[in-house]
């Protein structure tokens, strides 16, 4: 079957009529036309580096040509769920895991710390509880004596488990509460309400674990251990004005919570000396009264003053369709400007399929001049806002996986970002919340990217110049920038090399 396939797409390809040599020329420049103008074209590879490019060219023209009859063989054109475990099998993803992938720049803390982890490490702690309810988990937490609550049981974990018959199966259990993954999920998510209903439970069941002080440092550095490990190095993470709690009940303050941010970055770049850091950006929640959203910038504000080198700038989240607008907040977010300070603002915008108010968005987040755009997903329907973009160079941070998960777009090639990406818009590939999914930190977004955003033509000067965008679209001071960038090369050229040296060694096997 496959060798019938290769040779009708053999015939497509050269069973061409004839055809005047000035129709063949002008259609040859409209086409040399749209390749000059997608990301990477303008980088010119070296020799090293044409010879990968080769290799994961013919992989990627292997994929498509397999699927081009039945595109259900395409991994981007089925949900991530039913297609994670064929997509870690391909010759591509494993050549993309393998390369430095600079800078994740949207991302959640609460949802970026492997479930794994947090199964085998957090919930052996001693006197971590989990609230039951007809058996789900519904809460966490750390207590020295658990909450009383008529509506579901709390019980001690370790105890759960001694008691179980086997604790592989109890921990499966565990795991299984903390993950919105399933065999069907057109049918148990079957609009993006129901989705985001469950997502928000993720953030409700692992509260408790990753708001407990002594959890909260390790799962810091838990959380940069595996973006590290998948090639990531540099974070930028939006995290709540959380006060996390010792056993004993005592509260830190936010404030302990950036110094603790801090010593943790400083600890695990002393660990790692190719890694390059990581900052924050506050989230405010859209569900919230102005008045609270007013506070919040108040607060973000100083703390951008007190801790310049950790906190950089403010946003708003949660589902789009459904919450405030940031024009319903206006007042307040335009608070800096009216006291002469600045606040860089990194907002949510445009992470919807309507055409309505909520997408319009997008249009505040420019006039509020947002230094990055979060989704953008909305933003073709949005000449003007397409014009301010490009011209401003405000970069957009795509979550394909996030995206396709949380019930935008089903088939990734439909992804909008494509139309960004073919024109080479400020586009940076990141993965949001990869946790409650089961996606590794960035190899399976950047697949993605490349896979289904990406033309067919796209090649390596694509997945280097996102690597690179990440970075240069980062919120590091120019001199870090400059530094991330030669520690980015580094690992580059010895990306380019383990490629060929494992390429040469198969050959000679």
């Amino acid at each position: 079957m496959r060798v019938l396939v290769s040779l009708i797409w053999l015939t497509l390809l050269t069973n061409v009529q004839s055809v005047p040599a000035w129709y063949k020329t002008q259609r040859d420049a409209i086409l040399s036309t749209e390749r000059r103008q997608s990301i990477g074209s303008k980088l010119t590879l070296t020799a090293d580096e044409e010879a990968v490019n080769k290799m994961i060219m013919a992989a990627k023209q292997g994929e498509i040509k397999s699927a081009i009859y039945d595109d259900s063989n395409y991994i981007p054109a089925v949900h991530f769920f039913q297609g994670r475990k064929r997509m870690e099998q391909s010759k591509v993803f494993k050549i993309i895991q393998q390369m430095p992938k600079g800078a994740a720049l949207h991302l959640h803390y609460g949802s970026i710390t492997s479930n794994d982890w947090l199964v085998k490490n957090v919930t052996y702690r001693p006197n971590c509880y989990m609230c039951v309810k007809q058996e789900v988990i519904t809460m966490t937490g750390f207590y020295l004596t658990p909450p009383v609550d008529k509506d579901c049981k709390w019980l001690e974990i370790s105890a759960e488990r001694a008691k179980s018959r086997d604790v592989a199966v109890f921990d499966q259990w565990l795991y299984n509460n903390l993950t919105l993954t399933v065999d069907n999920p057109e049918v148990v998510y079957p609009n993006i309400n129901v989705v985001w209903q469950q997502f928000e439970q993720y953030f409700q069941t692992v509260r408790g674990l990753l708001r407990h002080a002594p959890v909260l440092k390790d799962a810091l550095y838990e959380t940069l251990k595996e973006f590290y490990q998948d090639g990531v190095q540099y974070l930028e993470i939006r995290i709540g004005l959380i006060e996390p709690k010792e056993l004993n009940g005592t509260t830190r303050d936010f404030t302990w919570t950036v110094e603790t941010f801090r010593d943790v970055v400083k600890e695990f770049k002393k660990d790692h000396q190719d890694f390059s850091g990581a900052k924050l950006i506050i989230g405010g929640r859209k569900m919230e009264p102005a008045s609270v959203i007013l506070q919040d910038v108040k607060t973000v504000m100083e703390l951008v003053k007190q801790f310049p080198d950790v906190v950089v700038g403010y946003d708003l989240v949660q589902q789009e369709d459904i919450t405030h607008t940031l024009l319903y907040y206006s007042s307040d977010l335009l608070y800096p400007e009216a006291h002469k300070s600045n606040l860089p603002y990194f907002f949510h915008a445009g992470e919807t399929d309507w055409l309505d108010i909520h997408d319009n968005n997008l249009i505040d987040a420019i006039l509020l001049n947002t230094t990055r755009i979060g989704h953008g997903f909305a933003i073709p329907k949005h000449p003007e806002v397409m014009r301010l973009v490009k011209e401003r160079n405000i970069p957009i941070e795509v979550n394909p996986i996030s995206n396709q998960v949380l019930k935008l777009v089903s088939d990734m090639r439909n992804h909008p970002a494509a139309i960004l990406i073919s024109q080479d818009f400020p586009v940076c590939i990141s993965s949001d919340d990869p946790a409650p999914w089961e996606a590794l930190p960035l190899s399976h977004d950047f697949y993605m990217a490349f896979m289904a955003l990406a033309a067919s033509y796209d090649d390596l000067r694509f997945l280097k110049q996102i690597a690179l965008n990440s970075i240069n679209f980062s919120r590091m001071t120019s001199q870090e920038k400059a530094s991330a960038l030669q520690l980015w090369q580094t690992q580059w050229n010895l990306f380019i090399k383990r490629v060929l040296d494992s390429h040469n060694t198969n050959i000679v096997g």
